[in-house]
């Protein structure tokens, strides 16, 4: 082999070799671009869609247990000594004046309206507001028609012997202080203290009647998020044996233990929630009743995904038509990532995502 073949290829080596270096060092460059670079915005590479505005609605409901639970507003104390020996039929029925709450030493304790507690006996010659309370129950109960003058006289005496009669008890016109338990407001419901019961010792002063308020309490425990996504005025609807009830959250409130949330509700246009039926919610435990918070209220209209709603540089809100038009619209309801909207007729296409640029 000639020498002048050998310089051309060794020349020929050299110059492969040095575009071989010149296209790694470019693949290289490519790739490390390529791995350095940080990741596209998947906004900026999606490509758009058109979808057609179409006729619906949205929605958001919370499914959650409400507990009706009833709390005495007022624990009337009992005056009467000796063994009980009958209660009341039915726990948290409505009471009126002249009516039996329970019997010591068969002999019955009636509730009559009033706001001084009975503190002692009554007879010819007493004089006070409590004979004056006393004296509108036997007016009540049709035993007297003299004035509620707070005088026990003669009238009064021969009031009382006729209510007496009637009670089956002994008639000698004197009232015992343990006869009467004066509540402040009447008719009313009562409930007695769970350790009385038949059989039990009175010695006279214990809190044993409780007076209920008009209606139970409404309240739903909730977590935290959940909490989040609850406003005061949201609609509640309450199944129950009989049908459903509907309230409103009044206030959403932290509980006294734990990292729980109470939505307290209340009645529509201060009606009470269980309307006629509060007389069939236990007294002596909560009721759990199934319940749907409305967080979104069922809103019917034309529907987009919400994805397609876009601001303008002047902060209108509207969607992109097929032809890049900016539409303005105005959001009635959002759920679920698709939204109930004005200003745009059902079968119009727009643009997702949204996106716009003012020309």
């Amino acid at each position: 082999m000639s020498r002048t073949g050998v310089t051309r290829r060794s020349r020929l080596g050299v110059a492969t070799a040095a575009a071989s270096l010149v296209l790694t060092a470019a693949v290289g460059g490519w790739a490390a671009h390529e791995v350095l670079a940080p990741p596209a915005d998947a906004l900026d590479t999606a490509p758009h869609v058109l979808v057609d505005a179409r006729s619906g609605s949205v929605e958001r409901s919370l499914t959650l247990n409400t507990a009706a639970e009833w709390t005495a507003s007022q624990t009337l104390s009992n005056q009467a000594t000796g063994t009980v020996t009958e209660l009341l039929d039915d726990p948290g029925e409505t009471k009126s004046v002249g009516e039996v709450l329970y019997t010591v030493d068969l002999r019955p304790v009636v509730v009559a309206e009033g706001g001084v507690p009975a503190f002692r006996d009554m007879g010819r010659g007493t004089e006070g507001e409590d004979v004056a309370q006393l004296q509108r129950m036997l007016i009540d109960l049709g035993h007297y028609g003299g004035p509620d003058n707070g005088v026990f006289g003669a009238a009064t005496d021969a009031a009382v012997r006729s209510w007496q009669s009637q009670a089956k008890v002994s008639v000698d016109g004197a009232v015992r202080h343990g006869d009467v338990v004066f509540s402040p407001t009447l008719p009313a419901r009562f409930v007695l203290d769970t350790d009385v019961a038949v059989g039990a010792m009175f010695t006279g002063g214990e809190p044993v009647v409780k007076l209920l308020p008009d209606a139970p309490s409404f309240s739903i425990t909730m977590t935290e998020a959940q909490a989040r996504m609850v406003e005061h005025g949201m609609t509640v609807v309450i199944d129950h044996p009989s049908g459903s009830w509907t309230a409103r959250v009044d206030d959403v409130v932290a509980a006294e233990e734990g990292t729980d949330f109470v939505a307290v509700l209340d009645g529509v246009d201060e009606a009470p929630i269980c309307e006629e039926s509060c007389g069939d919610i236990p007294t002596d435990e909560p009721l759990l009743l199934s319940s749907v918070i409305e967080i979104v209220p069922k809103t019917e209209g034309v529907v987009v995904p919400t994805a397609a709603i876009v601001t303008d540089a002047e902060g209108a809100t509207g969607v992109v038509t097929e032809t890049q038009t900016f539409q303005p619209v105005t959001v009635v309801a959002s759920a679920d990532g698709m939204s109930v909207v004005s200003g745009i007729e059902a079968g119009q296409r727009v643009q997702v995502p949204g996106e716009y640029e003012a020309r």
